[in-house]
């Protein structure tokens, strides 16, 4: 994938999340969280067949078993073996869970007697507990199934997977930058109105939230590029991208870094006229891991180069 496809992509992807988080605002009855699509949808689409009368109710109960039955077609189409017993269970799995959240999310009132299953908020709670409940499930086996694709796959196969994989954390880190923002501008006023500290705390809370997944963006794009090159036999140009790469890694971590302390000392000196004190320690570890991890990535790849080089001479 191009550069500029993929932040075509990542732009539209931001669009189309910043909407849903809205919409999650507007009409919480169909949009409680981006992490309750589609499973909320679905659910309330059964819900209101079934309310149809007896063949509406026949019909949703065919839908959602043809809905569990998708991943369990994939299992007995995947090839046999060892090496695919894990992501075979992760499907039956998946198969097994499917039913019982979509069913729950029509009937809440089931996951605990006497709840009060018809309020906002316990509709809320439960569907956002079952809707992490599948997710977690697809990304086991999206895991699952990574592992022994890199495990098998040769070196021109493994920075192919490599690509594909940067691209979907791009993504992930566009989703929560565009959720993060959005939350921002849709948060409630508060009862009394902020005042000018409570506006700089603000803005410095904002900015320790939204710097690091911006960089780690920009990151994953320069890597992209190393990637591709790394793949050629010339290599032309891979240790000047690769200290491009090494250069902002090392910005990032220090402002990622700098900006979670700057935002709480901050805070500490403005916190006698603060209306609204917020005392989480909000400390973006997977940034800086991540970081950190592509840091010694470009190294390796530069250092193996060199050494490449340095055989040829030898030879």
């Amino acid at each position: 994938m191009k550069r500029k496809t993929l932040i075509l992509i990542l732009i539209l992807e931001a669009a189309l999340i910043a909407g849903l988080v809205y919409l999650s605002r507007q009409y919480p009855a169909w949009f409680t969280s981006v992490w309750s699509i589609p499973m909320e949808q679905i659910a309330g689409g059964l819900k209101a067949l079934s309310g149809t009368g007896t063949f509406g109710n026949g019909l949703a109960l065919a839908i959602l078993a043809g809905i569990a039955l998708v991943p369990v077609i994939f299992a007995l189409r995947y090839p046999r073996g060892r090496e695919t017993l894990a992501e075979r269970i992760a499907l039956t799995v998946l198969a097994v869970v499917i039913p019982i959240v979509l069913w729950n999310m029509v009937h809440p009132g089931n996951m605990r007697q006497g709840a009060a299953a018809g309020s906002d908020a316990f509709l809320q709670v439960v569907r956002a507990a079952l809707s992490l409940i599948l997710w977690s499930v697809v990304i086991l086996f999206i895991v699952l199934r990574l592992i022994r694709l890199f495990r098998a796959g040769k070196r021109e196969q493994l920075l192919r997977y490599f690509r594909i994989l940067l691209a979907v954390s791009c993504m992930a880190f566009t989703a929560e930058l565009a959720v993060t923002l959005m939350n921002a501008a849709l948060a409630p006023a508060a009862d009394v109105s902020p005042g000018t500290q409570d506006i700089i705390a603000g803005i410095f809370r904002l900015a320790a939230g939204v710097v690091p997944p911006v960089f780690d963006i920009v990151i994953l794009i320069r890597v992209m590029d190393l990637i591709r090159i790394a793949e050629t036999e010339e290599q032309e140009g891979l240790a000047e991208t690769a200290k491009k790469v090494s250069g902002i890694s090392c910005i990032a971590l220090a402002v990622s870094t700098g900006l979670c302390a700057l935002q709480h000392v901050v805070q500490l000196l403005l916190m006698p006229g603060l209306t609204d004190l917020n005392v989480t320690v909000d400390i973006p570890v997977v940034s800086i891991v991540f970081v950190a991890v592509i840091l010694l990535f470009t190294r390796l790849l530069v250092e193996n180069r060199q050494l490449r080089e340095d055989n040829s001479l030898f030879i």
